[in-house]
């Protein structure tokens, strides 16, 4: 078993809120403008466990959650992650949840209308920003590999322990197109 989470695709934060999120946001139905949240892991944080992170500082400290989609980039395309944010008893916006892409600000977009609870976690979006065979498939093998870090994620420790077969599985879908990624990547930078 492999504990580490692969890394297929390099998400950020992005700098700005751009035109090209506003029209990607503007896609979304019954979401509220963008803006950004400073991260600020809780002591009892679970990482990518935002769901029961919030649940757990709304308990203890007040507040309320806020059911929206944190955005992030790579120069190819954007990923809409659901997740929750914490809302302290100040109003302030804050996530509680550590995470590998982010340290400091994530870029979220609320739901206008937010639902009673969460149960399960709802599928990403993705948005390619490049149109390429190379690049549905990119997103194609990184919603497999959520797939497998929701079924393999140990919620105790927060870590993904996924099965090596299935990563080489990945991997190897991925070496088939990593000479034409790193091509579009190169010019999408330029």
């Amino acid at each position: 078993m492999n504990t580490a989470k692969p890394r297929l695709i390099s998400w950020s934060t992005p700098a700005g809120i751009t035109e090209e999120i506003l029209k990607i946001c503007r896609s979304l139905s019954e979401v509220g403008p963008p803006a950004f949240v400073v991260v600020k892991p809780h002591p009892l944080a679970i990482t990518y466990n935002c769901y029961d992170n919030v649940e757990r500082v709304v308990e203890k400290e007040g507040g309320e959650a806020v059911v929206g989609w944190a955005i992030y980039e790579d120069p190819l395309a954007f990923q809409f992650i659901h997740h929750l944010i914490w809302v302290d008893p100040s109003g302030n916006l804050v996530d509680v949840t550590p995470n590998e892409i982010c340290r400091e600000q994530v870029l979220f977009i609320p739901l206008e209308k937010q639902p009673a609870e969460v149960v399960t976690p709802v599928p990403s979006n993705f948005f390619a920003r490049v149109e390429d065979p190379a690049v549905e498939e990119l997103l194609k093998i990184f919603e497999d590999e959520i797939r497998l870090y929701r079924r393999y994620h140990n919620k105790s420790t927060g870590e993904p322990c996924i099965p090596s077969p299935a990563l080489r599985n990945l991997r190897v879908r991925f070496s088939k197109i990593a000479p034409r990624i790193k091509r579009l990547r190169q010019e999408a930078i330029a």
